[in-house]
C-alpha cells in the first residue's frame, strides 16, 4: 500500500498499518466506555462501591453519655455493652495508682476487721471472707500477707526496698526505679484503701515466704483466677496489662470492687485504670 505527498510516494509496511488500527480502536472503546460510564453516573475517578470511603454497613459506636442510652438506631452508646450501675465516687471504685491525681493525702475513714495478721475494709472482709470458705471446701486455705496500710507505713516499706536495692550496688536512681516496678509511692498505695488483699496460702508463706511469681503457679492462684470475680475481686496487676498499670505481674495481689463490676472487667479484659476511664467517658461522677 503507498500514497503520494508532496510529489513523493510513500510506501505504508504491514505492522505498522496494524499498530495504527488498534490505537485508533483503543481510543474508540475507552470513548465509549466513559460514555456509559456518564450516562449511569459513575464516580469519574473509578473508585467502587467497596471503597473505603463508602459508608460502612456496620453502626459506629458512640463515644461518650449514658451507657445505658442508645440512638435512634437502637445501638448502645456503651463500646462494651450495658455497664453496671456505680459512680466514680462509690467507695469500692477509688483508684489509687502512681498518676498524680490518684493519691490520697490523709488516711480514710472506714471500719476494718482483722483476718490471720491484716486487716481490711469491713465491707470487703466480708467478700473474703466468703471466698476463703469456698476456697477451704476446695481444699484451699487462703492466706492474707498482706491487707491494709497506713501513708507512714507504706513509706517505711518503699525506703527499705529503695535501700535494699541500693545496697545491691545500684544507683539512687536506679533503686528508686525499680522499687517502682513493685511498690507504689506512699499516698498512691491500693492498700491504703483497705481494699487491696495479698492472698497467698499458708504453705507458701512457710516454703517461699517473698512474695513473687512462683505464686502463679500454685492451686491457689489458679482458683483464685477462676472464682476471684464471684466474689467481687479482680486479679489486680495481670501480665498483660503492665504498661497500663505500671505495676509488674502480681499473682498474689487482688482489689475489691463488688461483683458485678468484677464479673463487667473479666469479662472484657479490662483493668481498674481502663474500667475507670469507661465509668468517666459515660459521665458516671
Amino acid at each position: 500500500m503507498s500514497f503520494r505527498y508532496k510529489g513523493r510516494r510513500y510506501r505504508l509496511r504491514p505492522l505498522p498499518i496494524f499498530l495504527l488500527f488498534l490505537i485508533i480502536m483503543g481510543i474508540c472503546i475507552w470513548l465509549v466506555k466513559g460514555l456509559v460510564g456518564l450516562i449511569r453516573g459513575d464516580d469519574p475517578t473509578g473508585a467502587s462501591s467497596a471503597d473505603s470511603s463508602a459508608p460502612s454497613s456496620q453502626p459506629v459506636k458512640p463515644t461518650g453519655g449514658d451507657p445505658s442510652s442508645s440512638d435512634s438506631s437502637g445501638v448502645s452508646s456503651d463500646p462494651y455493652g450495658d455497664l453496671p450501675e456505680g459512680k466514680l465516687s462509690d467507695w469500692n471504685l477509688i483508684l489509687l495508682n502512681h498518676e498524680e491525681d490518684n493519691k490520697i493525702d490523709a488516711e480514710l475513714d472506714f471500719e476494718k476487721v482483722k483476718f490471720d495478721t491484716q486487716y481490711v475494709d469491713s465491707r470487703a472482709g466480708e467478700a473474703y471472707q466468703a471466698m476463703a470458705d469456698a476456697a477451704k471446701k476446695e481444699g484451699i486455705t487462703l492466706y492474707l500477707r498482706s491487707g491494709y496500710r497506713s501513708i507512714s507505713e507504706q513509706q517505711t516499706n518503699y525506703n527499705a526496698n529503695v535501700q535494699r536495692e541500693i545496697n545491691r550496688g545500684n544507683t539512687k536512681e536506679e533503686a528508686i526505679r525499680l522499687t517502682n516496678l513493685y511498690y507504689t509511692v506512699p499516698g498512691h498505695s491500693e492498700h491504703h484503701s483497705g481494699l487491696a488483699f495479698d492472698i497467698i496460702t499458708p504453705e507458701y508463706h512457710h516454703d517461699v515466704y517473698s512474695l513473687d511469681e512462683r505464686f502463679a503457679d500454685t492451686d491457689a492462684y489458679r482458683w483464685l483466677v477462676e472464682h476471684c470475680t464471684e466474689y467481687g475481686f479482680i486479679l489486680r496487676y495481670p501480665k498483660d496489662k503492665t504498661a497500663l498499670t505500671q505495676i509488674n505481674f502480681e499473682p498474689w495481689h487482688y482489689r475489691y470492687v463488688g461483683k458485678e463490676h468484677a464479673q463487667y472487667m473479666k469479662e472484657h479484659s479490662l483493668v481498674l485504670e481502663e474500667y475507670i476511664a469507661l465509668l468517666k467517658q459515660a459521665g458516671r461522677e
